[in-house]
C-alpha cells in the first residue's frame, strides 16, 4: 500500500503530510480495520484544526432498535436536533414524520464535490480520498468552509 502510494504521489506538492499520515496508522497494526479508520479519522480531522467530538454511534450510544428508530434514538441521546442524511437514498428509506414527531429536524445533504487543484490532472477528477486532497492540498481548509 505504501508503495503505491508513494509511486502516484511523489510528486505532489504535499506527499510527506499524507504519506506520512499512512505511513504511521500502519506501524500501529491495528488488529481491527475500525481501529485503524478511527485513529486515521483523529490525525485528519487534528490536521484539518477542527475541533468537535466525535462519536461512533455503536460504541457511544449502542441500542438495538433499527433504521430510523435507531437514528432518532442516538440523536435525542447525544441531544441532537438536526440529522443529516444523504439525498440518494434518504428520501425514500426516511420516515420523516417520526423525525418531527420526535423535534428532529431532517436535512438532506446536497453534497457537491470540492474542486482543488491536482498535480497530475488537467480536469479534476471528483469523488478521491481525502488523501488526495491532503497530498495535493495539504490540510488547508477549502475557501468558504470556515
Amino acid at each position: 500500500m505504501l508503495k503505491t502510494i508513494w509511486v502516484n504521489y511523489r510528486y505532489h506538492p504535499y506527499f510527506s503530510l499524507g504519506y506520512g499520515l499512512v505511513e504511521d496508522a500502519l506501524h500501529y497494526h491495528f488488529k481491527k480495520l475500525y481501529c485503524l479508520n478511527r485513529y486515521l479519522l483523529d490525525r485528519i480531522v487534528e490536521g484539518f484544526g477542527i475541533n468537535t467530538k466525535i462519536v461512533t454511534a455503536s460504541i457511544d450510544v449502542p441500542t438495538d432498535l433499527m433504521n430510523n428508530a435507531r437514528n432518532i434514538y442516538q440523536c435525542k441521546q447525544l441531544g441532537g436536533t438536526v440529522y443529516f442524511s444523504g439525498a440518494g437514498g434518504g428520501r425514500s428509506y426516511n420516515d420523516e414524520q417520526a423525525y418531527n414527531n420526535n423535534g428532529i429536524k431532517l436535512v438532506y445533504s446536497d453534497y457537491r464535490p470540492v474542486k482543488y487543484p491536482q498535480y497530475h490532472n488537467k480536469t479534476f477528477i471528483e469523488n478521491l480520498s481525502v488523501l488526495d486532497y491532503i497530498c495535493n492540498v495539504g490540510y488547508k481548509i477549502p475557501e468558504g468552509w470556515a
